[in-house]
């Protein structure tokens, strides 16, 4: 149930000095079981969970919500998603967004930032 890329992505922005936040559309059941084995705590600053909002991806309001929850700057914020129809509903919501399609999706991502290549620029 441990999801190796999760882990590896959350070191990777840890070390990188990124906050971290977790959007996720997940039952109560997982959260309370993935949380008892792995305290998510450790490794994201907070967290909006489908269960929680009575609402998941790709409905807009979810995106609005984790804004407003840990008061974001939708222009000093990324969001990265496995699926493209969240990546897409993000971005028309107002969150700059990448889809994830593997670990160098995080590495060029990071490159970029720190040689200042502006988000609007940035070529997903």
């Amino acid at each position: 149930m441990f999801n190796f890329p999760f882990i590896v992505f959350t070191l990777i922005f840890s070390v990188a000095s990124y906050h971290l936040y977790l959007l996720s559309n997940i039952t109560e059941d997982s959260f309370q079981y993935i949380n008892k084995v792995l305290d998510l705590s450790h490794f994201v600053d907070g967290g909006v969970y489908s269960y929680q909002e009575h609402v998941k991806k790709p409905e807009h309001t979810i995106y609005q919500t984790v804004l407003k929850r840990f008061h974001l700057d939708p222009k000093e914020t990324i969001f990265f998603d496995d699926k493209l129809k969240n990546v897409v509903a993000a971005n028309e919501s107002g969150l700059p967004s990448i889809e994830f399609k593997s670990i160098e999706t995080l590495k060029n991502f990071i490159e970029k930032e720190e040689k200042g290549i502006i988000l609007e620029n940035y070529k997903f």
